[in-house]
């Protein structure tokens, strides 16, 4: 054994020894948990579900005509993990290790290549988890036979492995490359939309081509086991080539994310997933001109300042930019395509579709939000001191209102247009989206008004008289009301059987709720007028 294989044995070994270090029954007992819940729990509510799918809805949802969405879905698949790895991409080492081994001589590629594939392996199964299932219920429902399930799973796997490799991409290149990709590839997915025959030359088509069985002749034996057998050769390529792009992996990058991800796991340990999170916002990346606070005159002074600052501060974080236009416009028209199972009976087995694609656009824009609404951050703040600006409370909170507002309109409609276009639906679809939209603002503000430490008495135990603890779930609750106010909204929305009229006031009362209790939340009184100057 050579003296590098050694020298690295022995620092994964003093690290493996540390106290507080998970042993391999800790992993074991993980993979026996994970095993167990899926195939006592999450495998029989699939079954269910394939029951009670139609089989002819579940035929629909896998011919020729769904082949565009599924190829557009994993190009978007496959920008998103492009741009995730380029905030915590694969190669990642604990803060120890890659301090200790990165400045040392030893090769960098055999340093990094052993938790590279591990993680990539890992990625690869987590994604082929849920896929499993899902297909899973089709298979139950009589979409396709189980052999063509098998053939589905092994592609899975490998579609797992091929965006995780994806995501070592994201981390390797500069970012110039990453958005020069981006920008090469959503078009493309767009293109499926509009040219279906764009398929047979994207990189989604494999996949694509395996889920639409019927579609073009391609459902025969001979063409899935090409299918499958090219989406491994690239595999394997790329696992090839992967060692000598470790070997040029910037030191600076891993010891970054390293860094980043111990930080965020101490924080989530500790119940802090707002700190957690502030980690990995993108930073401000551009200086502009100009005073950093300018005195104006007049009656719109102040809501025109606001503004200013806040569309300064989106200018000035231009990855969190492209974050809120790419998942802004992606939520809204999914919530779009959604739209139409408002108000249909339980037994509507759409609902099995439509439902998780709500739920998947609404966690979109509300994430999309994010960068928005940084004013909102800073707002509580600005209450303490408007007076000292001769400004009321209430005039605080519409200067930090207009661009919000006007960017999450903009924003929706485009998201919104093209689906109301394509899919020939009416308008009403478009005027739940902006009504949902609506809501996810002030579920955003909600969130913002949030106090930044957990109150003391949400740590106390609460027992129930069997004896179970529910100061967990209040912890959770706490953290995640933004999100849990969000679904609460898309369920109401689109599964409950109610006229419009009603779902419509069930809407409105949700966002009143959002923002009088996040005002509320403010400790500031909404009617209190402003100082008077003295001269």
């Amino acid at each position: 054994m050579s003296s590098e294989s050694l020298r690295l044995r022995a620092a994964r070994s003093i690290y493996r020894d540390r106290v507080g270090a998970p042993t391999a029954g800790d992993r074991w007992f993980s993979l026996y948990l994970i095993a167990f819940l899926t195939g006592w729990y999450v495998l029989p509510v699939a079954y269910v579900i394939g029951d009670y799918l139609d089989p002819e809805f579940a035929r629909s949802l896998t011919d020729a005509e769904t082949a565009p969405y599924v190829a557009s879905a994993v190009v978007l698949l496959g920008v998103v993990a492009l741009w995730l790895g380029r905030a915590q991409g694969p190669a990642v080492l604990s803060p120890f290790l890659a301090h200790t081994l990165l400045g040392t001589d030893i090769s960098r590629r055999r340093i990094l290549l052993r938790p590279t594939l591990t993680a990539l392996l890992i990625a690869a199964a987590v994604l082929c988890l849920p896929a499993v299932i899902t297909m899973f219920a089709f298979t139950q429902a009589g979409a396709w036979g189980w052999g063509r399930f098998g053939e589905l799973v092994i592609a899975a796997f490998l579609g797992g492995l091929l965006l995780g490799l994806l995501a070592f991409v994201g981390q390797r290149m500069r970012l110039a490359w990453v958005v020069l990709l981006t920008t090469a590839a959503v078009p493309l997915g767009a293109a499926h939309l509009f040219s279906p025959a764009s398929i047979t030359l994207s990189p989604a088509g494999w996949f694509t081509a395996l889920w639409s069985a019927p579609a073009a002749g391609v459902g025969t034996e001979r063409w899935s086991l090409l299918l499958l057998g090219t989406a491994a050769l690239l595999g394997l390529a790329a696992l090839a080539v992967m060692p000598a792009l470790l070997g040029r992996l910037p030191a600076h990058r891993v010891l970054e994310q390293s860094r980043r991800i111990s930080d965020a796991r101490l924080f989530t340990s500790v119940g802090s997933v707002g700190d957690a999170a502030d980690l990995f916002r993108a930073k401000p990346r551009r200086r502009l001109s100009g005073h950093a606070v300018a005195s104006r005159t007049g009656p719109f002074a102040a809501l025109l300042l606001g503004l200013r600052q806040d569309v300064v501060t989106t200018v000035r974080s231009p990855l969190s930019a492209v974050a809120a236009l790419t998942l802004m416009p992606t939520g809204a028209a999914l919530l779009t395509l959604a739209a139409a199972a408002v108000g249909a009976d339980f037994s509507d087995s759409a609902l099995i579709v439509t439902v998780p694609t709500a739920l998947l656009g609404g966690l979109l824009m509300f994430i999309g939000t994010g960068s928005l609404t940084e004013g909102w951050r800073q707002l509580k703040r600005e209450l303490d001191a408007a007076a000292l600006f001769g400004w009321s409370a209430r005039a605080a909170l519409g200067r930090r209102l207009l661009w919000p507002v006007t960017a999450t309109a903009v924003l929706t409609t485009l998201g919104t247009t093209p689906v109301l276009i394509l899919t020939a639906s009416e308008g009403t679809a478009g005027a739940w989206t902006a009504g949902l939209a609506l809501l996810i603002l002030s579920a955003r503000y909600f969130q913002s008004m949030r106090p930044r430490d957990i109150p003391v008495e949400f740590l106390a135990p609460t027992l129930l008289p069997g004896g179970m603890d529910l100061s967990a779930v209040k912890i959770v609750a706490w953290l995640g009301d933004g999100v849990i106010l969000v679904t609460t909204g898309v369920l109401a929305v689109v599964v409950l059987p109610w006229s419009p009229q009603t779902l419509a006031a069930v809407l409105l009362v949700l966002v009143l709720i959002g923002m009088l209790w996040g005002w509320g939340r403010t400790g500031h009184s909404f009617f209190a007028a402003a100082p008077r100057r003295r001269l």
